[in-house]
C-alpha cells in the first residue's frame, strides 16, 4: 500500500531539483542557441537605443562610394582604374585628411603593358597622399582562403603600416558585431583595417562588441562625383569635406561586399534592410573608435554568478501565480539595467539571464506538478477501493471540498440485489461465499462505470449507484437503463461461467427512479461518506423491491420512463403503492409477450 511522504521527504525532493537546475544553470551558456539569443537581444537594445536617444554625433568619418553610376562614368573595368584612384589620391593631398582606408583589394599585377606608364598615374597618387597623410591598402583572400596579392609596388610605396585586412569576423548568424584588431593565421597574423587606421589615429584598438547606436545614419560621396569637385577647381568643397577626416573608400554595389548588420546604418537605403555595404561596418567601428569606444562584454563569471544568484527565486516561486509575478517583475527589470549598461560601454548578457529565470520558474512549477500528480497517483492506488472514481476525481480536483456539506442535483439512483442471497449464503463457506460475491459485485460495478455512473455504496449483496452526481450528465436515466442493461448481459455471461463451475444460478433485480436529489458529504465531520439522500433515494430502493413481486428484472418509475421516450420493450404496470408514499406508476423490463396480467397484483 502506498505511504504518504512526510513534509520532510517533500522538502528533500525540492533540494534534488533545486541541484539539478543548478547545473542546468552553470551549463546554459554553453548550450546551442542560448549565445545567438543574447546578440538578438543586443540588436534589439541597439534598435531601440536608435530610436528613443538617437546619438547625433559626428565622428568625423567620411565615405567616398563606388556606385552603380560611378560604373557608368568610367569605361574601363575596375582593375584599370589607375588614374581614377591616382587622381582620387591627388585630390585628397591637396585637402589634408587624418588618415585615408581602402575597403578593398588593389589589382594583384601590372598594367603596363597594356599602357606604358599606366601604374605610374596610380603611384604618383599614392605618393602625393603618403606626404600628407596615412594610407591603408585593403589586404583581403581568395576563393581558396589564401591571402590575395597586390602589386607590389603599391605595397611598398605605402610601407609595412599601410596594409591590413578587410574582412570581418562572422557570428553564427553571418551577422557582424564583433571588432578584431588581428586576422589570419596565428603565424603571420595581419593587422585589420580599423586596428591599422586607429594606430595612425593614435587610438588603441581593442577587441570588443560594435556600438551599432552610436552616431546617426551615414551617408557617401560618389567617387566620380569627388573627382568633379576636384576637376572643376571646388578646393572648398573638397576641404569641407575631407579636410581633417577619417576618410574610406569602399563599395555600395546594391549586390558586392555586403554583410548583415544588426541596424541600416546606409541612410539611402529601406530603414528594413539589414544586409549593406561593407564599408559601413569600418565606418561605425572607427566612429567608436573616436567617441567612446567598443562595447566590452561583461565576465562570463559574472553571468554565471548571476545566473546562481537567480536560483534562490526556486524559493519564492512555489505557485504559478507567485512565478508569473516573479517573470513579469523581473524580465523588465533585466532589460532595462542592460539598456543602461549598454550607455556605459558594458553588454550583459541578458538572454542567458531570461532563460535562466524561466529556468527557474519553470523548473520549481515542473517540480511541484511532478509531486502533485505523484501525491495523486498515490492517493489514487490507496483510495480507489474505497470510493468510486469519479468521486476520487472530484477529491483530487479540488471540486469537492472535504467536511460536511451537501447540493440539490438532479440524477438517477439505481438500486439492485440479488435474490435469495440469504439461502445461498447458508449453503457455501464464508471464504467462498467472499470470493463468490466479490466476483459478481467487480462485473457489476464495472456496469455501472462504464455509463457514468457512481457506485454509492455496497449493502451486502446489493449495490446503490448514482447516475449524474458527483458530475452532471445530460440524461442521466439513459446512462443508468443502459447500465441496467450491461449489467443483465454481464450477469448470464457469468452465470454461464459458474454453471461451468458448479456454482448457483443468480438472479438480480434492479429499480430506477428520476429525480432531484441531495449529494455531498453526509455524516459527521470525524467520518462522512459522499452519498445521495431523499425521497428519490428511498423510491428507487422500493422499486427494486417490487421487481420480487412483479417478475421483471428492471423497474422504473414514470419519470425514468418519460425521460427514456421514445421507448420500447417496457410493460406499463399501472400505479401501485410503495410503502411510505403515495401509489407510484411503474414500468417493467423487459416486456413480456402479450402484456402484463392486468391488473397486476403486488
Amino acid at each position: 500500500m502506498s505511504r504518504a511522504l512526510s513534509p520532510e521527504a517533500w522538502q528533500r525532493r525540492r533540494r534534488i531539483g533545486l541541484v539539478v537546475l543548478l547545473g542546468v544553470l552553470l551549463a546554459l551558456p554553453l548550450l546551442p542557441g542560448v549565445e545567438r539569443f543574447d546578440l538578438l537581444l543586443l540588436d534589439w537594445q541597439f534598435q531601440l537605443k536608435r530610436q528613443i536617444s538617437p546619438d547625433q554625433r559626428d565622428a568625423d568619418v567620411v565615405l567616398i562610394g563606388i556606385d552603380e553610376q560611378t560604373y557608368e562614368s568610367f569605361p574601363e573595368p575596375f582593375a584599370l582604374w589607375h588614374p581614377h584612384l591616382g587622381e582620387m589620391f591627388q585630390a585628397l593631398a591637396l585637402v589634408g585628411p587624418k588618415v585615408v582606408g581602402l575597403d578593398l583589394a588593389l589589382p594583384d599585377r601590372s598594367y603596363n603593358s597594356l599602357a606604358p606608364g599606366y601604374d605610374q598615374k596610380l603611384l604618383q597618387g599614392l605618393l602625393a597622399m603618403r606626404q600628407v597623410a596615412p594610407v591603408v591598402l585593403g589586404i583581403t583572400i581568395d576563393q581558396n582562403g589564401n591571402t590575395r596579392k597586390v602589386h607590389s609596388p603599391f605595397l611598398s610605396l605605402v610601407g609595412n603600416q599601410g596594409q591590413a585586412f578587410v574582412l570581418w569576423k562572422l557570428d553564427p548568424d553571418r551577422v557582424v558585431r564583433r571588432f578584431t584588431p588581428m586576422l589570419g593565421a596565428a603565424q603571420r597574423p595581419l593587422p585589420t583595417l580599423v586596428s591599422r587606421m586607429a594606430g595612425h589615429l593614435g587610438l588603441e584598438a581593442n577587441a570588443g562588441l560594435i556600438d551599432y547606436s552610436q552616431g546617426r545614419a551615414l551617408d557617401y560621396v560618389p567617387l566620380q562625383q569627388m573627382l568633379d569637385w576636384y576637376r572643376q577647381g571646388e578646393g572648398e568643397r573638397l576641404r569641407r569635406t575631407f579636410a581633417d577626416k577619417v576618410v574610406l573608400l569602399g563599395s555600395v554595389l546594391p549586390f558586392e561586399d555586403r554583410h548583415y548588420q544588426p541596424v541600416n546604418l546606409a541612410a539611402w537605403e529601406e530603414h528594413n534592410n539589414h544586409f549593406v555595404p561593407g564599408v559601413l561596418i569600418h565606418a561605425q567601428a572607427l566612429r567608436n573608435l573616436l567617441l567612446d569606444g567598443f562595447i566590452q562584454p561583461l565576465p562570463q563569471v559574472l553571468a554565471h554568478l548571476l545566473l546562481l544568484l537567480l536560483a534562490l527565486l526556486w524559493w519564492p516561486a512555489a505557485t504559478p501565480r507567485a512565478a508569473l509575478l516573479l517573470g513579469l517583475a523581473f524580465t523588465p527589470g533585466l532589460l532595462l539595467v542592460q539598456y543602461g549598461l549598454l550607455g556605459q560601454g558594458h553588454f550583459l548578457p541578458a538572454g542567458q539571464l531570461l532563460l535562466g529565470l524561466l529556468l527557474v520558474l519553470a523548473g520549481r512549477q515542473g517540480v511541484e506538478l511532478w509531486m502533485q500528480i505523484a501525491e495523486r497517483s498515490r492517493l489514487k492506488e490507496l483510495f480507489k477501493g474505497y470510493v468510486s472514481p469519479q468521486v476520487l476525481q472530484e477529491i483530487l480536483s479540488g471540486r469537492l471540498e472535504p467536511g460536511v456539506s451537501g447540493k440539490q442535483q438532479y440524477a438517477c439512483v439505481m438500486f439492485s440485489d440479488i435474490r435469495n442471497f440469504t439461502t445461498l449464503s447458508e449453503k457455501m463457506p464464508p471464504t467462498q461465499l467472499v470470493a463468490f460475491l466479490n466476483r459478481y459485485l467487480g462485473e457489476m460495478a464495472s456496469a455501472i462505470q462504464n455509463h457514468d455512473g457512481t457506485v454509492d455504496k455496497f449493502i451486502g449483496d446489493g449495490i446503490m449507484a448514482v447516475f449524474g452526481a458527483p458530475q452532471p450528465t445530460a440524461v442521466p436515466a439513459r446512462n443508468a437503463m443502459a447500465a441496467a442493461e450491461e449489467k443483465l448481459e454481464r450477469l448470464r455471461r457469468l452465470n454461464q461461467a459458474f454453471a461451468e463451475e458448479g456454482l448457483p444460478q443468480l438472479k438480480i433485480g434492479i429499480g430506477l427512479h428520476l429525480g432531484e436529489v441531495i449529494v455531498g458529504n453526509i455524516g459527521s465531520a470525524e467520518r462522512n461518506d459522499y452519498t445521495a439522500i431523499g425521497d428519490v433515494v428511498n423510491t428507487a430502493s422500493r422499486l427494486e423491491g417490487l421487481t420480487k413481486q412483479t417478475g421483471y428484472p428492471v423497474v422504473v418509475s414514470a419519470a425514468v420512463y418519460q425521460a427514456l421516450m421514445p421507448t420500447e420493450g417496457f410493460d406499463d404496470l399501472g400505479e401501485i403503492p410503495v410503502k411510505g408514499r403515495s401509489p407510484v406508476a411503474i414500468y417493467g423490463w423487459p416486456a413480456v409477450p402479450g402484456g402484463p396480467p392486468s391488473p397486476v397484483v403486488i
